[in-house]
């Protein structure tokens, strides 16, 4: 995470860098520990790659959640389990927000450079939102 957040803050908004989680699986027990969870509008290999390309996608080691921005804010739900701790950390790394619940919502203040989520359940599963850009 802490490289993830260097490279993030090296980037220029017009030069992404998305995040993925995956499996270093060298035994059957580490199988099924990290993935991505993209939001396509259908099942195809053609939707799923526009997905990828423009990072609508989030990583996780078991949360299912839910990331979104409109005009007021940045927006983040976990969907299972369904209680979790809600972190919106800021370019620098800090945290801007915590909730502990379901959802939380965090409004824009201009000085963030970007905005990303963490999602951490009690069980220890884990999601991460791509970086919303602020303008």
């Amino acid at each position: 995470l802490a490289l993830w957040q260097q490279a993030l803050a090296a980037r220029r908004a017009d030069d992404p860098l998305w995040a993925v989680a995956v499996d270093d699986c060298h035994r059957p027990e580490q199988l099924d520990r990290g993935w991505i969870m993209a939001k396509v509008p259908e099942i195809s290999a053609d939707a799923l790659r526009r997905a990828l390309a423009r990072g609508a996608f989030y990583a996780s080691t078991g949360v299912a959640a839910d990331f979104g921005a409109d005009g007021e804010g940045i927006h983040a739900r976990c969907l299972a389990p369904p209680e979790a701790r809600l972190r919106f950390l800021d370019a620098r790394g800090r945290v801007r927000a915590e909730h502990a619940g379901a959802q939380a919502r965090y409004a824009v203040r201009g000085d963030e450079g970007f905005v990303r989520v963490e999602i951490a359940a009690a069980s220890g599963e884990r999601a991460w939102s791509q970086p919303f850009r602020i303008p």
